[in-house]
């Protein structure tokens, strides 16, 4: 009995490091410090988020640009979840008046759907994974040069 107690402490001590909207924010803070001149751009051009895409696929220079510190970016959010991902997961675990859908689809929803309001009927907290930890695996197997070929290609 004192272990369950002092595992429930330990669970509230662990609870009390950061808010799910600390994480949350300290998150997308990264994420926009990272991405957000492109969805700037993006934004400014009115492009889809698919056509921003391709855009930064058409020259070599761009490409460079996006991974010659991606091991370093995905190494940072693997770090932030790690230290973070428990403490995430207990304050979800504790949200019993919320109806939770978790995402376990392919490795995001589809930009072309509004996957809240398609599920908003049902559930009031949708819990979707890490795009970047997700295609990580993705990364590490697709060479470089092969997107380098794709933006010589469309020359």
């Amino acid at each position: 009995m004192a272990l369950a107690m002092t595992a429930m402490h330990d669970r509230d001590e662990l609870k009390k490091e950061a808010s799910l909207s600390e994480i949350q924010n300290l998150y997308f803070k990264f994420i926009k410090d990272n991405f957000g001149h492109f969805y700037e751009m993006m934004s400014k051009q009115k492009l889809t988020p698919n056509d921003a895409g391709k855009a930064l696929t058409q020259n070599k220079k761009s490409i460079e640009g996006l991974t010659e510190n991606l091991d370093e970016f995905l190494d940072v959010i693997d770090k932030f979840w790690e230290g973070v991902g428990e403490v995430a997961h207990i304050h979800l675990e504790d949200m019993h008046g919320n109806i939770k859908g978790i995402f376990g689809g392919d490795l995001f929803p589809s930009s072309e759907e509004n996957i809240a309001s398609k599920c908003g009927i049902y559930t009031d907290t949708l819990v979707l994974p890490d795009p970047f930890l997700r295609s990580k695996h993705m990364f590490e197997h697709y060479p470089q040069e092969s997107l380098s070929n794709v933006a010589s290609n469309k020359k």
